[in-house]
């Protein structure tokens, strides 16, 4: 693995006591989190994720968000959608899987992290993805709108892995990179 290519893909757990400790919404974010994490407790219960950030190593963060806190590099305005944003997160709320963009197990692989980037800025713009976001809370992976992308649909579409709730991405991606 070379260090320059490392990525690493955070999962935000949706249901923790440090979470309700610090988070009016018991560690939801938004009414969307929340509705994801009731759908995800169909794939266990305290189990859930709730939200997913493609993390560069270098304080840039890309992924879909419905509030109006990324920014699209293209236009350097705020958006409500894919972006970027840099975050400082608590690394006891979050789950990682850190991993090299060039690994041939992932069903798309890149040459170099530059090139997944360039990939991130092209994406960035899109609208967020309502639908789409309960259908993967229902677990209806049809029930989207393919014109536009949630968290964890933007993050596994990088890399192939696409229509997954946070938490079935995070497994699906564990068991790829075994």
């Amino acid at each position: 693995m070379e260090e320059d290519n490392l990525v690493t893909i955070w999962f935000k757990k949706s249901w923790s006591k440090k979470n309700i400790k610090y988070n009016n919404w018991l560690g939801f974010d938004g009414w969307f989190g929340l509705i994801i994490t009731i759908g995800n407790f169909m794939d266990g219960i305290f189990n859930s994720l709730s939200h997913t950030e493609l993390d560069f190593h270098d304080g840039n963060f890309w992924s879909a968000s419905e509030s109006r806190d990324r920014i699209d590099p293209k236009t350097g305005k705020n958006n409500c959608g894919v972006g970027f944003k840099r975050i400082k997160l608590n690394p006891e709320k979050w789950l990682k899987i850190t991993f090299d963009v060039t690994d041939k197990r992932l069903p798309k692989s890149w040459k170099s992290k530059d090139e997944l980037r360039k990939y991130c800025v092209k994406r960035s713009g899109r609208d967020y993805d309502v639908i789409g976001c309960v259908g993967q809370a229902i677990q209806i992976d049809q029930v989207q709108d393919y014109k536009k992308d949630y968290c964890s649909e933007a993050c596994g579409g990088a890399f192939d892995v696409k229509q997954k709730s946070p938490a079935r991405l995070f497994n699906e991606l564990e068991d790829i990179l075994k």
